[in-house]
């Protein structure tokens, strides 16, 4: 049976500067961990196609690549291009400083969109969204959860470190990922 009352600093992957940072937000024992709730959810499992997004809203939309990512040097940095359609229209994709990503779309290949959705001239774009390949749910298809912000506006991985937390019912202890003392 697993202790609740252990310290975090024993789940894998919390070095000494997590630890202090989640003893900030109150949380000291792994009981603490997996009773942090997120402040809300998003909902990133309702697909929607291009043409019903509106202006402003984070919404999920199944695409089609239709184009390799371009490059684009403005003043020093880097911004990534990919349009993208479905059956209803077209929308541009926008990532800055991100160069990995022109090895990740091929044209043709579905993909999962998530993010807020910006209306100009008629035109769709995302700006900075997650993604996922069709077949994967890793950032897309789920409902999501969002922590609060502290430490100078830091987003603290507790999702993360939840995840690896995870209660199995039949209390395994290989489920928790706990190093041994």
């Amino acid at each position: 049976m697993i202790d609740l009352q252990k310290d975090v600093k024993y789940i894998k992957g919390v070095g000494p500067k997590k630890v202090l940072l989640l003893n900030k937000l109150g949380i000291f024992t792994l009981k603490d961990l997996i009773t942090y709730y997120p402040r809300t959810y998003e909902d990133r499992s309702k697909p929607k196609f291009l043409y019903e997004c509106e202006e402003g809203e984070e919404a999920l939309v199944e695409v089609i690549a239709c184009s390799r990512v371009s490059n684009v040097r403005l003043r020093g940095k880097t911004m990534q291009r990919l349009i993208v359609r479905d059956e209803t229209a077209s929308a541009t994709i926008t990532w800055f400083n991100q160069p990995y990503l022109k090895d990740k779309f091929n044209i043709g290949e579905k993909y999962k969109i998530f993010g807020k959705v910006s209306k100009r001239s008629g035109k769709i774009t995302f700006n900075s969204p997650t993604f996922d390949v069709e077949e994967q749910n890793k950032n897309t298809g789920r409902n999501k959860g969002k922590y609060r912000r502290k430490e100078n506006n830091r987003r603290i991985c507790c999702r993360n470190f939840t995840r690896r937390c995870n209660v199995d019912t039949r209390g395994e202890k290989d489920n928790w990922k706990i190093k041994e003392l």
